[in-house]
């Protein structure tokens, strides 16, 4: 719950501080139907998906890799578009059957940067275009404890490349939305250690030629400086 607590605050006090300097987009907005086309500036977007299926009573389904947040700079009709996720999670329970403790940790980050073109179809509703390259690290460990402590660990590293295409429509000068779908192919390679009483064993290597296609699920609001 914390982290949509932690993305309502960043939105509401984006606007609170950016809100009174808004009459030179405001006026740009309103004079043309180009308006993003010919913008130049920054803009941060916030995935709001999680925060939108909570109100509806679903349970969330976007973790690191749908990048929580998207920053773009604009250079008029293209712009640079940085994205950012990570995500922590760690649980731990007792098997009074085998009188085991269990501890499980799950970490994932992921970054990406890449290219995007903007093509405005009406005033407020814009079609547009890129590419993305991404990296990402996934590290997940289930740790027991009896009368020896043993653990089974997994690292993973990710990279690739990933075409998109979307739909933004704005609300107004400063607020509008966006959706968009994207084909990704990465390299993958994952390392399985057990770790018995503090030594390390290696248990496997693996790596893999991978793609996902993302269909357009994800909405984020994005908010003009």
């Amino acid at each position: 719950m914390s982290r949509y607590i932690l993305t309502i605050s960043l939105l509401l006090g984006c606007i609170l501080i950016y809100g009174q300097n808004g009459e030179k987009l405001r006026d740009h907005f309103e004079e043309n139907s180009k308006h993003l086309e010919n913008y130049s500036g920054l803009e941060m977007g916030f995935n709001i998906t999680n925060v939108l299926t909570r109100f509806v009573g679903n349970q969330p389904g976007i973790d690191a890799f749908d990048f929580p947040f998207l920053f773009r700079y604009h250079f008029k009709k293209n712009a640079l578009r940085i994205g950012l996720g990570a995500s922590f999670d760690r649980n731990s329970f007792f098997d009074p059957t085998t009188a085991t403790f269990r501890e499980t940790e799950d970490r994932s980050m992921q970054a990406s940067i890449g290219l995007e073109r903007s093509v405005n179809i009406k005033k407020r509703l814009a079609f547009y275009y890129g590419v993305d390259f991404f990296a990402a690290s996934e590290f997940e460990s289930v740790k027991t404890s009896n009368f020896n402590n043993s653990t089974i660990s997994k690292d993973i590293i990710r990279f690739g490349t990933s075409p998109f295409i979307g739909f933004s429509y704005s609300i107004n000068h400063r607020v509008r939305l966006h959706t968009e779908t994207n084909i990704s192919g990465f390299y993958e390679k994952t390392n399985t250690t057990d770790t018995l009483n503090g030594v390390d064993t290696p248990i496997a290597e693996t790596d893999r030629l991978g793609g996902k296609i993302e269909p357009p699920i994800a909405l984020f609001i994005n908010l003009k400086f």
